[in-house]
């Protein structure tokens, strides 16, 4: 499949995969900006208090107790005074005095390992002014200095800032329902495992939000059918088989609860496609936007059944391919596949 325009993230993944160390990639990536903020859109950086860590550290501890031997426990030592973050708005929105506050707390991609807030304020800041919401953006740290959970770490202590902030924040406790955790790339599989994390730590008292948006592959991308698969055993759990690495055990887990999904797939389009002017970056947008208004339940209008769409380059929509539907007849889900 070719592109009429190169896209912008594969030429920046290219120069960067011609560094020599990590950390020559991480400094490349950190002055990257492959968009401009949207016009009449505000963005103030802060820095969220270390006590929020502290607090998901209890969450988490309790949540990884089963893995803590194949853990390093280096990611409880914080080596910084907080998580530096930024509040991305249209200003005078009505967002301090509106009843429904919604609030995106959005992950950035990169691969877990490169990128910023800052790279992601074109999309951040669109969101912003389509869904006519407040966004919440920080820099989670990033591997392979801070190994896992530390992105997750800093996410749920994003979280927990978001239902109970400081005084000085200048917002009360929001709704949990107020609040949308979304995500690109890795950040979108990132919004997953954070609301993994909320559902497991439903025990100690953690609220769940109103629901979560992963922008996961591009069209062609083998990522995509992971995602397909995902989606349809999110929504039908006791349809479709678990990992077969652990067989049974996902069977026998007390969460079989259906999930409410909506899924869509856009005809061509590459890996991040909403950094760039393509006709399904407006109707992605839209989408994003009604489904954000759905779920904060903006209207009090009846949720609709879970649905998988495939849209093509006019904007029309219509049930998933023959070829994405390949997926459901993998037999060893879960385990890598052969990358061609």
């Amino acid at each position: 499949m070719e592109f009429k325009r190169p896209h912008i993230l594969g030429k920046v993944c290219v120069i960067i995969r011609k560094l020599q160390t990590i950390e020559e990639m991480q400094r490349a990536s950190f002055n990257f900006r492959p968009a401009p903020v949207q016009a009449g859109v505000v963005i103030n950086e802060f820095k969220i208090d270390n006590k929020y860590r502290n607090e998901a550290k209890v969450h988490l501890d309790k949540i990884l107790k089963p893995y803590e031997h194949v853990l390093d426990p280096e990611w409880k030592i914080l080596k910084d005074d907080g998580i530096i973050s930024q509040w991305v708005q249209v200003p005078n929105d009505g967002w301090e005095k509106g009843g429904v506050k919604k609030t995106i707390l959005y992950l950035h991609g990169g691969g877990y390992f490169f990128f910023t807030k800052e790279t992601y304020n074109s999309i951040t800041s669109s969101l912003a002014r389509i869904a006519n919401a407040k966004v919440l953006v920080i820099n989670y740290r990033l591997a392979p200095q801070n190994q896992f959970p530390a992105a997750l770490h800093d996410a749920l202590a994003a979280y927990l800032y978001l239902l109970n902030p400081p005084k000085d924040a200048g917002f009360e406790p929001l709704n949990l329902k107020n609040i949308v955790i979304a995500g690109d790339s890795a950040g979108g599989g990132l919004s997953l495992a954070l609301g993994l994390a909320i559902r497991d730590a439903r025990d100690t008292g953690l609220p769940s939000c109103a629901g979560i948006i992963g922008l996961i592959a591009g069209d062609d991308e083998r990522l995509r059918d992971e995602a397909i698969y995902f989606a349809h055993r999110s929504a039908e759990p006791t349809k479709y088989k678990g990992p077969s690495y652990n067989a049974g055990k996902f069977e026998k887990s007390p969460f079989q609860t259906p999930t409410n999904t909506t899924f869509e797939i856009y005809e061509e389009m590459p890996h991040d496609f909403q950094f760039v002017d393509y006709v399904c970056t407006k109707i992605s947008y839209d989408r994003i936007a009604k489904f954000i208004d759905r779920v904060t339940n903006t209207f009090n209008e009846p949720f609709p059944p879970s649905s998988y769409n495939f849209i093509n380059l006019k904007g029309e929509f219509s049930p998933l391919k023959e070829r994405h539907k390949k997926v459901f007849n993998w037999e060893k889900i879960g385990i890598p596949h052969e990358m061609n």
